[in-house]
């Protein structure tokens, strides 16, 4: 119970005790109106001038507490008024240093400052958002997924299949059809990446990566980057964001943290494999945004620019997507936007 409900607790029952005392007092005095001296009238007397006593003493312990409880809400509100403040001059500094937060909108990790700038209405709006466009595109999402496990496995399967970063079963439902070029973006620059391949949409099975959904949501905040190693022809993790090397994966089947994987190749089931040119792109993408939200220095992954290991034209790409895009305050930073 709280304060203010013992307090309340406590004048009820005196209350109570102060009726039953008058109660007891008339009912005496209405019996023996002449007998006014004896014990017992005395004893009834005193009872209830205790009572009454006792009822203003509670009362007066209510109002306290109720008006300590009142400037503590009101403390609470000025405060929350602060943080709030806070937050929203923390959020244009971001979008004011970071263009690259907004230009290439990845999801912000869980811990990011960014996910708390957003004031209470606009984080309402983006979770109902989100939940009609999840319920929209569930179906369309299960047939996609299904097509992405045929595309990589070469057959169905139903019941489990593996995290590509940890090669660990999982049930299905566990593991997430992943964008490389993410959904949100442009769907013109989509078309210009992939020229010259025929009957592949941001949907494709090219397009996407199987991976547990917390490998997923790293990926996806910019924390961890993924490359095509040229040397060994294999896809490799990166970890950008340090602070997630000791962060557990997943508990079970067993405790695994983001540093055994860093620098490791993903496995596939077959050879079958993603579009280079696309996991090309968005290592370029999560490398500019690690640098503007201080996860890496601007001399780090220098080699995925340079044109013997990346195609000309995505660098290209990339670095006039990220000069193009203005510092306007009213940009979220999820917000899906990328110039033409």
């Amino acid at each position: 119970m709280t304060t203010i409900e013992v307090a309340t607790a406590s004048l009820l029952h005196v209350t109570n005790a102060l009726k039953l005392a008058e109660d007891d007092y008339r009912k005496f005095t209405a019996s023996h109106p002449n007998d006014l001296t004896s014990p017992q009238y005395l004893r009834l007397l005193k009872e209830q001038d205790d009572c009454r006593k006792m009822l203003k003493d509670a009362q007066l312990t209510l109002l306290e507490i109720t008006k300590l409880e009142i400037t503590r809400q009101q403390t609470m509100i000025e405060l929350k008024k602060q943080e709030t403040a806070r937050l929203i001059a923390e959020r244009e500094l971001l979008l004011q240093r970071s263009p690259a937060i907004t230009k290439f909108p990845l999801a912000p990790p869980s811990m990011h400052p960014s996910e708390y700038s957003l004031t209470p209405s606009e984080r309402a709006t983006l979770k109902e958002n989100r939940r009609i466009e999840k319920n929209r595109r569930s179906d369309d999402y299960r047939q996609f997924k299904a097509e992405t496990i045929l595309y990589y496995y070469g057959k169905h399967k139903e019941n489990t299949i593996r995290d590509m970063l940890t090669n660990i079963e999982f049930p299905t439902q566990v593991i997430h059809r992943s964008h490389i070029y993410q959904a949100s973006w442009n769907d013109q620059k989509f078309i210009q990446l992939v020229e010259n391949i025929p009957d592949i949409t941001k949907d494709s099975p090219q397009n996407m990566l199987l991976l547990h959904d917390h490998v997923e949501e790293k990926y996806d905040s910019g924390q961890l980057l993924i490359e095509f190693d040229e040397d060994t022809e294999e896809f490799v993790c990166h970890i950008l964001d340090q602070s997630i090397a000791k962060e557990l994966i997943f508990v079970e089947p067993e405790a695994i943290t983001f540093e055994e994987y860093d620098g490791k190749p993903l496995h596939f089931p077959t050879e079958t494999r993603p579009l280079k040119r696309l996991i090309r792109f968005r290592a370029i993408v999560n490398r500019m945004v690690a640098i503007d939200r201080g996860y890496i220095q601007p001399h780090e992954y220098q080699h995925l620019m340079d044109e013997e290991t990346a195609e000309r034209a995505l660098i290209d790409s990339v670095l006039s997507w990220h000069s193009k895009i203005p510092d306007d305050s009213h940009l979220y930073v999820n917000t899906p936007y990328i110039p033409e």
